[in-house]
């Protein structure tokens, strides 16, 4: 009690542990915090929600008829899947470009509506208490996802981010209606990494990720990297080995 006293006797604000997460990750994340404002970015699905609300989004679009391009004599969903089992940057971007012909205002409208009532409930408090904690020491704090960028704007309100402040697949936009030509690279694996680059010019000082599409953006992050384990996944096991290798936090959301 003596020294806290002093401390803020002193002007020292003594940290408080991230709620949610692990005292050891917790710690590690006050330090990177106390060490002064810096850039931090987030995946999104798998990362500050459970499940992909990009997917979601594009099997309601499917299954609502929205979608103008599409020969519905086919499942699209199902197309979209197996491109996925191949190559999973080609089908993000597919999935978007899809959605060429549409109002971007109706997507936005659409999106809002969505999340809100598919994936509000699957926000991990541990992560939104985290972004709390970045943006109450200074952190610019944006999310890099592979989902089209109206469905992650939708969502990041709920994890206490500024939706210009969110970087996904987009399209080129005319007239207000959403062309089938990308704006810039799928934002998967290298494609995130270069996003940040480009669209935000700044190296970051904490990364946050849970699937091989984060690996680069993992990589770059000056001061810690975050992967959010699935324990449950096959799939991520060679990230959670590399995450061991290269002293990566690891933390499993409840």
């Amino acid at each position: 009690m003596l020294l806290m006293a002093t401390a803020m006797a002193m002007g020292a604000i003594p940290a408080a542990a991230v709620d949610g997460f692990s005292a050891t990750n917790s710690r590690r994340l006050e330090a990177l915090m106390a060490s002064g404002p810096g850039l931090a970015v987030f995946d999104a699905d798998g990362t500050l929600w459970s499940d992909d609300a990009g997917e979601g989004f594009y099997g309601w679009l499917v299954e609502q008829r929205r979608l103008k391009g599409v020969d519905y004599s086919h499942d699209p969903v199902a197309e979209y899947f197996a491109v996925e089992a191949k190559d999973q940057p080609l089908a993000y971007g597919m999935a978007v470009t899809q959605m060429a012909g549409l109002s971007e205002d109706a997507v936005k409208r659409w999106a809002a509506s969505y999340f809100r009532v598919a994936f509000a409930k699957r926000v991990h408090q541990p992560q939104k208490n985290l972004i709390a904690a970045l943006r109450a020491h200074g952190w610019d704090v944006w999310i890099v996802s592979a989902s089209n960028r109206w469905i992650i704007q939708a969502g990041a309100p709920y994890v206490g981010v500024d939706p210009s402040h969110v970087v996904g697949i987009d399209l080129v936009v005319r007239d207000g209606v959403l062309t089938d030509r990308l704006a810039y690279p799928v934002t998967w694996g290298p494609g995130k990494a270069e996003a940040i680059a480009r669209l935000i010019a700044r190296r970051p000082d904490l990364a946050t990720g849970d699937s091989r599409g984060d690996l680069e953006m993992l990589m770059s992050a000056r001061g810690l990297a975050l992967l959010v384990a699935h324990p449950e996944k096959a799939s991520q096991k060679q990230m959670r080995t590399l995450a061991r290798r290269r002293g990566w936090l690891v933390q499993q959301m409840p």
